[in-house]
């Protein structure tokens, strides 16, 4: 029993360490007691630096570039409603200025000195096609107006100048 309880737990570690997700593990107090390797890909912090919450520092947004509080965080919402948050879009605006955008899961979980677990998804390439995919949009909803525009100005010139033409005719 203890050979297959450490052969699972050898097996939960490495899964730990390839997924490509951020996953990290908070205390009572809110602060990362664990985390993976991806997690500080994603944050472009130092293990140490994470441990030391200095990801507190940074500035987060919504979706709407609106300041995000604290309170609205997946890790808090997940501890204090006791219940998983899911896909809570939130903007990080890092020391450099550069926004990178993450999606964030949360669940309360009871095990030990652990009280929540966070799984962190870059999304910030997905965010960048969508606002250009938007912007496409626009220019193509602006276009298709000017050229219903377009082709109203033409279809008035043509009845002037055939209205003119034939009263011509007619008259000569």
């Amino acid at each position: 029993a203890q050979q297959a309880l450490r052969t699972n737990e050898e097996k939960l570690r490495k899964l730990f360490q390839v997924l490509p997700i951020g996953i990290s593990f908070l205390d009572h107090e809110g602060k990362i007691t664990e985390m993976n390797s991806a997690l500080t890909d994603i944050m472009g912090l130092s293990k140490h630096e994470l441990l030391e919450g200095k990801f507190r520092q940074r500035r987060y947004i919504r979706s709407d570039g609106s300041p995000m509080l604290p309170s609205e965080f997946a890790s808090v919402r997940a501890r204090e409603e006791q219940k998983p948050i899911y896909n809570v879009e939130t903007g990080i605006i890092k020391e450099d200025g550069s926004t990178m955008w993450t999606s964030v899961n949360a669940a309360p979980v009871d095990v030990a000195d652990v009280d929540v677990v966070v799984a962190t998804i870059d999304i910030t390439e997905r965010k960048k096609v969508e606002d250009a995919l938007h912007k496409h949009r626009e220019r193509l909803r602006i276009l298709s107006r000017r050229l219903v525009e377009v082709q109203e100005e033409e279809r008035r010139s043509l009845a002037r100048e055939l209205h003119d033409r034939v009263g011509q005719n007619l008259a000569a």
